[in-house]
């Protein structure tokens, strides 16, 4: 079982203790509620696959950030539940930014990898309001999904 968000609030009854939310056999458990879940076994490993993929690039550009003495600071890749979408924070103050992956949003049909800076940024790099992204077919067309990051990483310390 895992604990889902606000599920240490006491609420589902009992003692006050821990609410536990959990699937099993494609049915939500929560508490007494019971909601079957219809989940599309390709969607599901396409999504897999997009995470899967986003994580392994951001653990390398962890790995090249806490090296060579940086003071980029990096946090733990994670999956950010608010936006479903998985980053990393890093860069020295003034010019942190997420540098991320998303599966898909309002905005953007189809995934992409973003750079998300903290403050407000101008330049050449940044093609979004929020920073800048990188879509899914520009990745299918060979774009490097390492020199995407560290572009932004440039252009965070020149922008």
């Amino acid at each position: 079982p895992f604990f889902a968000a606000g599920a240490r609030d006491g609420a589902g009854g009992g003692d006050g203790g821990d609410r536990q939310v959990r699937v099993e056999d494609n049915v939500l458990l929560d508490g007494d509620a019971r909601v079957r879940l219809d989940v599309n076994p390709v969607a599901a490993r396409a999504l897999g696959d997009w995470f899967g993929f986003v994580t392994s690039r951001l653990e390398q550009v962890r790995e090249w950030a806490s090296s060579a003495g940086s003071s980029d600071q990096p946090t733990r890749v994670q999956l950010w539940p608010e936006h479903f979408d998985v980053a990393v924070d890093l860069g020295a103050e003034g010019r942190r930014a997420n540098f991320g992956g998303s599966p898909g949003d309002e905005g953007h049909p189809e995934p992409y990898l973003y750079v998300g800076p903290w403050e407000p940024r101008r330049g050449a790099f940044w093609n979004e309001p929020f920073g800048a992204s990188l879509a899914y077919s520009d990745l299918l067309a060979g774009a490097d999904p390492l020199a995407f990051y560290q572009a932004g990483r440039e252009a965070l310390l020149r922008d």
